[in-house]
């Protein structure tokens, strides 16, 4: 079987550092950490005028071991969707491998004209009231 792009870069981030080549190495996985969330915010693009086209409202996308959806549901997520039949397993961790890997939902809902539902323009968490949420960034 062939090595993925995930697996490419993973085994080139790994080799640099135990190169010694610390920082290209970060550098190249913060490069790759942005590329992925480049390729999930594009998913989600695409997605949303299709939803919108059958009356669906989107909400943001979320991830096992973000806010209150904890990371021992992951396993759960990956039989669900079969990832396996595209290369991605979990680790004894339960991290995703290849580690540059997303697994995520995204809310649909239909607007109740009206309804306070229908008002709420969320902007990640800024717009969240959970404060003690692990995730959470800091807002000023």
């Amino acid at each position: 079987m062939a090595a993925t792009v995930g697996e490419e870069i993973e085994t080139a981030v790994t080799r640099h550092f135990s190169e010694g080549n610390y920082a290209y190495s970060v550098l190249l996985d913060a490069a790759a950490t942005t590329a992925v969330e480049q390729i999930a915010d594009a998913m989600e693009k695409a997605i949303h005028p299709k939803a919108a086209a059958q009356g669906y409202t989107m909400r943001w996308r979320f991830s096992p071991g973000y806010g209150d959806w904890p990371l021992d549901q992951q396993p759960e997520l990956i039989r669900v969707t079969k990832c396996e039949t595209i290369g991605i397993s979990l680790s004894e961790s339960k991290m995703l491998v290849p580690r540059k890997s997303v697994t995520a939902i995204i809310g649909l809902y239909k607007e109740v004209k009206g309804s306070e539902e229908a008002a709420h323009s969320p902007n990640g968490c800024a717009a969240c009231d959970k404060v003690d949420c692990p995730s959470r960034k800091a807002v000023k």
